[in-house]
């Protein structure tokens, strides 16, 4: 009985022991021969950085081999997301440029249907000159389609 509780106290004290080495402060700060020093204590002037040392790591390789795998799927998502807003981008960029020769061709017919009044129109029964009344509803009609479509292009 007497030698667990002394295992067990020098357990506790060795564990006290490591943790506090294991969480000591590193400070860094440059001496009057301006050499950069890195000590556990404040310099005398108290001019420094503390400077964050990250963990050790773990000891256990199952535990290694698990936190590389979780940064490995990390690493993947955010790599698939980029690559799926770059082709949402590419294909957004597609579709604009699309709109935009869509809607300079509109304005072109329109400008045609404005400056020409003797326009001929394909029908069933061949090529026939367009009405003015038919001119003018085809011109309303591309209007509103800039309107509607282009406005921002």
């Amino acid at each position: 009985m007497r030698k667990h509780v002394i295992k067990a106290v020098v357990c506790s004290a060795a564990l006290a022991l490591t943790t506090g080495i294991v969480q000591a402060k590193i400070y860094k700060w440059v001496d009057e021969n301006g050499v950069t020093q890195y000590t556990q204590y404040p310099p005398p002037r108290g001019d420094s950085t503390e400077v964050n040392v990250p963990n050790a790591p773990s000891a256990s390789p199952e535990l290694q081999r698990k936190e590389l795998q979780e940064r490995l799927e990390a690493f993947n998502k955010r790599r698939d997301e980029r690559l799926r807003q770059e082709q949402e981008t590419a294909e957004q960029r597609a579709e604009r440029e699309k709109l935009a020769a869509d809607c300079q061709r509109l304005r072109d017919e329109l400008a045609t249907m404005r400056n020409n009044p003797r326009l001929m129109e394909d029908t069933e029964d061949g090529p026939v000159r367009m009405t003015e009344e038919r001119r003018q509803e085809r011109i309303s009609l591309a209007e509103q389609q800039l309107n509607d479509f282009c406005s921002d292009v």
